[in-house]
């Protein structure tokens, strides 16, 4: 049997993290209507649940160094179809913040100067930097 590994400083991050978005993720079901309802999870490495069954389990960094975060649009199905009332876009929120807060982002302001963003609407961009860099 799988026993949550809880070290000190996973306890930590996870405090951290239930202080950002303030959800009980200890009642989520494991139901899975959260994944099933993601129009991106075709996309993550990780189902979203599954990646709050990680954070459950005390392996927040699992969650935190994978695509799922920053994948997830928050679009907000999962969160309107949870039987638990739980708003799993506010933890994908949550756990982008944790990792922009140890300045650990995923996109660099450099890579803006690519031709692909020559025609993208500027609020394209500032979301960008705004989700994507620490």
């Amino acid at each position: 049997m799988f026993r949550p590994s809880f070290t000190e400083a996973s306890r930590a991050r996870l405090a951290r993290a239930e202080a950002i978005h303030g959800e009980p993720i200890n009642q989520c079901l494991q139901c899975g209507t959260c994944s099933g309802s993601c129009p991106n999870v075709h996309h993550m490495d990780l189902s979203p649940r599954v990646a709050v069954n990680l954070a459950q389990l005390g392996q927040l960094d699992e969650v935190l160094s994978s695509r799922t975060i920053w994948v997830c649009s928050s679009c907000l199905q999962c969160s309107v179809r949870c039987p638990r009332g739980i708003d799993i876009a506010r933890l994908m929120e949550a756990f982008r913040a944790l990792r922009l807060r140890d300045r650990l982002g995923q996109l660099e302001p450099a890579e803006l100067g690519d031709p692909a963003f020559a025609d993208a609407p500027t609020i394209l961009l500032v979301s960008a930097l705004r989700k994507l860099c620490g």
